[in-house]
């Protein structure tokens, strides 16, 4: 992707993060996500200046922290867009905290997803944006007998739920048999652990 994007004369630049473990951390994880920290915000303060930019724009909490502390240092508004609820109390605190220090707004894919965060959050800065689905057209006619496709996209990690989504289709296939069920995804770059 940097790649293309590079051809495309967009500017890319990268961060180096650590991997951590997937779903709960380690006292390790946290003992050297607390290291990696301070440099993580330097680095992204330094790109804040470089590229002039008047917001910065975080979608994963993992690196909302540092950003928080880089936003703060270069007066740079923040919007937090919580595209996953965040299952886990200490990084739900976590989050939260770097939330309320950089007074950043956020942007919640659904209630779900924001609850964790609402304690930490002013109100006004908490917005909710359902992801874009087109409403299904309503007809009279009766439609042709069709086999029901259904999927999931997305990374295979235990926050995207692919066991979930092969449970219901163990349930629904009883019921309609004609369904055929598809999972388009790749394994989490942390941790195969889930895939396997």
């Amino acid at each position: 992707l940097a790649v293309k994007l590079r051809d495309l004369d967009f500017a890319v630049d990268t961060l180096s993060l650590s991997r951590y473990s997937s779903g709960r951390k380690t006292l390790f994880d946290a003992a050297r996500y607390s290291l990696e920290l301070p440099r993580l915000s330097r680095a992204i303060q330094r790109l804040l200046t470089v590229h002039r930019a008047d917001l910065l724009y975080v979608n994963g909490p993992r690196l909302l922290p540092a950003a928080a502390l880089a936003a703060h240092r270069a007066s740079v508004p923040l919007l937090f867009h919580c595209h996953n609820r965040i299952t886990q109390p200490v990084a739900a605190f976590a989050a939260g905290r770097a939330l309320r220090f950089s007074r950043a707004r956020v942007v919640a894919c659904s209630r779900f997803a924001a609850e964790p965060l609402e304690p930490h959050v002013n109100s006004g800065l908490l917005s909710i944006l359902y992801n874009g689905v087109a409403p299904l057209a309503a007809s009279n006619r009766a439609r042709a007998r069709r086999p029901r496709r259904i999927g999931v996209i997305g990374r295979i990690d235990p926050e995207k739920g692919q066991l979930d989504f092969v449970r219901v289709a163990r349930r629904l296939v009883r019921q309609f048999p004609d369904c055929t069920f598809s999972s388009v995804s790749a394994p989490s770059l942390s941790n195969n652990e889930y895939f396997d």
